[in-house]
């Protein structure tokens, strides 16, 4: 595949030298008709022409969303060359999603989530921080999407080492027009959807306007539990959002902006795989070779591995759940002292709340379950002064900015954010684990276990313990009222406050020629906490003689990064249909550090991890063909990485659940390369083509390592970056054409998606094949060292992503006094595929959410 991504970095190389150069001349007086719709972006804090921008950018109008089907950011996503995504149900419930752009990815660590590496920016305010991991709104009633590709440190800064999605909604206007929507789509061999949207804009004076947007969804889901009592992945979404635009005076514009979205869902839409990862061989000593007994396959209870089940699951009945919460508000102040000068004041403010209850353990028995709670918040002020003439445009600002994420007790005692041993409350149960320390040699194993489970895939009987609150190997450990019994359970909070101070001047040296220098300087005070309690030491479970092993532990750290950013580009005017242009640009992104305790030597773990910097290598074009029936814009870039932030997960004691660490690490030196070319044609009146390819290699190329549970160490160098797929594309097809009074639509997609790790662990999945999990790897590994064996994973299966074929349709007609009827088929080839191998723990192995094919169809009413 190198050799492939070379030849094609040389093609595009050659495009980007001689493709303006043989651009057709201008048309010299109008624009023909069926011509190509000019399309203005904000990607430089200014209204300018996509064309004019030195930056690589997919822009989608509000027509195009509309015409697209575009509701949430997977959709936008795939038409995007060079960026991909995870959706990582764990973190963010069916909504939940990863975002990369050119290898350049977040990371969900919890000390550190709340500094992205692509920054996502709701009508100018950066909304990329929240206890949600990464926003996802639904995009109804929206202005344009923009995705940045690129650091885009001088004008969006912080949260945008790799990127950023601009996302700017509709503002209020002086007209009485609305509009409603009722939508319903039906999933293959699952639920259905149903959905209404309104849209009103009211002016109440002359200066002043409002517009309200409501939509809600309600959906039962695409994955069912078998278990009784134990709920699907249905969910009901709610969001509500309010604009008022006041002209204060011919000079002064205010606009204030309030979002509130709830969302209310079962158990995460993900089937088992039937793999299981690195951490839970090492947690339930899962193929152990000097067990003649050894569970050597994941149990499934009857309902099958991806892809021969991907409706089904067998979770305990323990009303798992995802709630989030978000509100949003932005107030934005635009003055103008002239036609050339205006001072404009962003202020912003962000707060989330998530709670989930996980059945960490994927099957029936009430083994290990995950509580989590987590309130986030973010507010910044940005204040900045814009000049633009005929010889320059300069912009200078600054920004302050406060962002907080922190874990919240629940209503059990020492609760929190961490495992959580199951409790089946109201039956006499237990279930053996496997040789588990400290257990009581007093109480008899009376029936079959967790083995005969997974051999037969039937419901072992329950054991008759003379406990109605403990498993078996909990019996008589805890103190009184201390149910349910936390395993490295914590509260962390984790706080970033910024200051910033920004410049980027453009000097048309020319008509044809522009020269920007731009720098922005950035001072982030990191603080975080750590207060664990719950059962911690070696072994699992303590001596219960020794209060200590109950003692909480805290930990704290606070570090200050400083950094500058500079940028500078070169942009010319061939002509006037085609624009040239080369960039220098730096990313950033502060450190921070791991928090933590490590059960291994009764120790606390505080670590620091350094910032991020990227330096961004880029040349690119900009071109209008043929009296602007055809435009085409093409970027090449390279990349080149200090202190790359990645994650990892261990525990520092096989088996030991309460020595968990999720940490985060720096791999020293990194690189990536490729190039995006993207075009739009009108051939005709009625037909619009649009498309475009992405081509990416990335690799680490420090001699790094990193630790996976299982006491597995891993080599890094030569490796890939995760999410970074090597090659992506899409293409569509619309056509339109007059019907009677009325007008028809029929819209084609085809998107390819390439196959990409989600982890480190998925990005090595080879090092770790057949490995012995030892209790400690300095030791040989003999019977006592030796606790468990990686499976065989040769095969790749699931780590790496399956490369898909997309196909999808939608088509239309508009009748009366502004109705449509649309109806849209996705995935209509009912391909079996997934985008994320990365949530992994479970005895039933990976998790994989699957995209089974949507019927659909909405009816509108537009006044």
């Amino acid at each position: 595949m190198k050799h492939t991504v070379n030849h094609m970095m040389s093609l595009a190389l050659a495009s980007v030298v001689t493709a303006p150069l043989t651009a057709l001349p201008a048309q010299a007086q109008e624009q023909a008709a069926g011509a190509l719709e000019e399309i203005i972006v904000t990607a430089q804090r200014r209204e300018q022409s996509l064309q004019e921008v030195p930056v690589s950018i997919t822009a989608f109008t509000a027509e195009q969303l509309e015409r697209a089907n575009i509701r949430e950011a997977s959709q936008y996503l795939n038409l995007s060359p060079n960026v991909s995504y995870t959706e990582d149900g764990q973190q963010g419930g069916s909504r939940g999603i990863s975002i990369s752009m050119r290898g350049v990815s977040n990371i969900n660590t919890d000390e550190s989530a709340f500094i992205q590496s692509v920054g996502i920016y709701l009508d100018e305010f950066s909304v990329a921080s929240t206890a949600n991991v990464t926003l996802n709104p639904q995009l109804l009633d929206l202005a344009r999407v923009e995705v940045l590709r690129g650091p885009q440190g001088t004008y969006f800064g912080r949260n945008a080492v790799g990127g950023a999605l601009n996302l700017t909604t509709k503002k209020p206007t002086d007209t009485f027009e609305g509009s409603v929507r009722l939508g319903a789509r039906s999933f293959d061999n699952a639920g259905e959807q149903y959905d209404v949207g309104v849209v009103l804009n009211a002016p109440v004076t002359e200066n002043f306007f409002l517009r309200g947007v409501a939509y809600y969804e309600d959906s039962s889901g695409l994955v069912e539990n078998i278990v009784p009592n134990g709920g699907d992945s249905g969910h009901e979404y709610s969001m509500f959002r309010g604009s008022a635009r006041w002209l204060a005076s011919e000079d002064t514009t205010v606009d204030f902006m309030v979002m509130y979205s709830q969302e209310d869902q079962g158990l995460d839409e993900a089937v088992p795989s039937g793999v299981w990862d690195t951490d839970s061989v090492a947690t339930f000593f899962l193929n152990d070779p000097n067990d003649p007994n050894r569970l050597t396959f994941a149990p499934d209870d009857g309902i099958g591995f991806w892809p021969n089940n991907r409706n089904q699951v067998a979770h305990t009945a323990i009303d798992e759940r995802n709630e989030f919460e978000t509100t949003i508000a932005v107030l934005n102040v635009s003055h103008s002292f002239s036609d050339t000068m205006s001072l404009k004041w962003i202020t912003g403010l962000i707060d989330t709340e998530r709670e989930k209850v996980f059945d960490n353990d994927l099957v029936p028995e009430d083994l290990v379950r995950r509580y989590e709670s987590v309130d986030g918040s973010s507010w910044s002020s940005e204040l900045r002064l814009e000049i633009t003439n005929d010889q320059y445009d300069w912009v200078v600002g600054a920004l302050y900015s406060d962002d907080k994420i922190e874990g919240k007790p629940w209503d059990a005692p020492g609760g929190g954010i961490g495992v959580v041993t199951g409790v089946t409350t109201g039956l006499d149960t237990g279930i053996f684990l496997g040789p588990v320390p400290g257990g009581n040699p007093d109480v008899p194993i009376t029936g079959p276990g967790l083995i005969d489970f997974a051999l037969t895939g039937a419901l072992p009987p329950l054991f008759n313990l003379g406990s109605p609150e403990e498993p078996f190997f909990l019996y008589n450990l805890t103190p009184d009222g201390m149910q349910p019994l936390c395993l490295g359970c914590g509260l962390r909070r984790n706080e970033l406050e910024s200051y910033a101070i920004f410049t980027d001047y453009t000097w048309h040296a020319s008509d044809q020629l522009d020269i920007t220098v731009g720098a922005r300087y950035t001072h982030d005070e990191v603080f975080g906490s750590y207060t664990g309690f719950g059962l911690f030491r070696t072994p699992r479970i303590p001596d219960p003689s020794d209060p200590s092993g109950l003692t909480p532990v805290s930990t704290t750290n606070k570090k200050t990064f400083e950094d500058i950013a500079p940028r500078f580009s070169v942009g010319y005017q061939v002509n006037d249909d085609a624009r040239i242009y080369g960039t220098i640009s730096k990313g950033y992104k502060a450190g921070g550090f791991t928090l933590g305790f490590n059960s291994a030597n009764g120790e606390e773990i505080n670590e620091t991890f350094n910032d991020e910097v990227l330096w961004n290598y880029e040349v690119g074009f900009k071109t209008e063909w043929f009296d602007n029936r055809l435009r085409v814009n093409g970027s090449l870039f390279y990349l080149e990485w200090s202190d790359l932030q990645l994650e990892t997960f261990f525990f520092a004691v096989p088996g030991d659940a309460s020595s968990n660490i999720a940490k985060t690490i720096n791999v020293r030196d990194a690189e990536a390369k490729g190039f995006e070319l993207e075009f739009a044609a009108a051939p005709t009146e009625n037909l619009t083509l649009t498309g475009g390819i992405g081509v990416l290699d990335t690799e680490i190329t420090s001699n790094d390592t990193a630790r996976l549970s299982g006491n597995l160490t891993v080599s890094l160098e030569g490796e890939p970056l995760p999410r970074s797929p090597e090659f992506s594309a899409n293409f569509a097809a619309e056509y339109r054409w007059p019907l009677g009074a009325n007008e028809a639509f029929i819209r084609g997609e085809y998107i390819y998606l390439d196959s990409q790790f989600s982890t480190i662990e998925d990005v090595t999945y080879l090092q770790t094949s057949n490995q012995l999990v030892l209790l400690d790897p300095l030791l040989p590994a003999t019977p006592d060292n030796v606790v468990g064996q990686i499976p065989d994973r040769s095969d790749g299966f699931p780590f790496k992503t399956p490369s898909t074929n997309l196909f999808h349709l939608r088509g239309g007609v508009t009748f009366g006094e502004g109705w449509e009827l649309t109806v849209f088929v996705e995935n209509v080839f009912d391909e079996e595929y997934y985008t994320s191998a990365g949530d992994n723990f479970g005895l039933s192995g990976f998790r994989l959410k699957p995209h089974p094919r949507v019927i659909g169809g909405t009816i509108s009413y537009n006044f």
